[in-house]
């Protein structure tokens, strides 16, 4: 489906994209790097008041490098977003990075990042009781490593847990 990423294509999953497999259908919709698609997403958005699937669109719009899309996803920074799911402020501040767009609260947004992955290492570091490094710790890969990473910072930020 991103292969081929024709306007048909965009059509029948944003058909689709609002029901029980929303998360895979605005995947591929942020996939698929076009206007055609960016507009789908931006409708879905408004489509729906669910909030978490607020929050996957809004990453999406962001993973699109989405400028009509910036003020929609500060909005539910601010109004709240499904941070259980992901970082939504992660996703921003790439797309302002990306697109060298200045905000005023940018740096904040910058350390607010740094320290949640800073916070998210130290959690990682606790439970492996070493540090994380690209070689295999007790038998796991890198890449289940990073795979608990982001259990554990979706869990950290959740919970509220304090700094290690």
């Amino acid at each position: 489906m991103i292969r081929i990423g024709n306007d048909t294509v965009i059509k029948e999953v944003e058909k689709i994209a609002l029901n029980e497999n929303y998360i895979h259908c605005i995947d591929r919709l942020a996939k698929i790097r076009t206007d055609a698609s960016e507009k789908a997403l931006l409708r879905l958005f408004e489509q729906t008041k669910n909030i978490s699937i607020q929050t996957v669109i809004a990453d999406a719009l962001c993973q699109q490098l989405s400028i009509a899309a910036i003020h929609k996803v500060e909005h539910l920074l601010e109004e709240g977003f499904d941070a259980s799911i992901l970082e939504l402020d992660e996703s921003l501040y790439a797309n302002l990075v990306l697109q060298q767009i200045d905000k005023p609260y940018i740096n904040e947004m910058k350390n607010n990042v740094l320290q949640q992955q800073a916070h998210a290492k130290q959690l990682l570091d606790v439970y492996f009781q070493q540090p994380v490094t690209k070689k295999k710790s007790d038998g796991m890969t890198r890449s289940h490593a990073v795979v608990l990473y982001g259990i554990i910072v979706k869990r950290s930020f959740v919970k509220k847990l304090p700094l290690v």
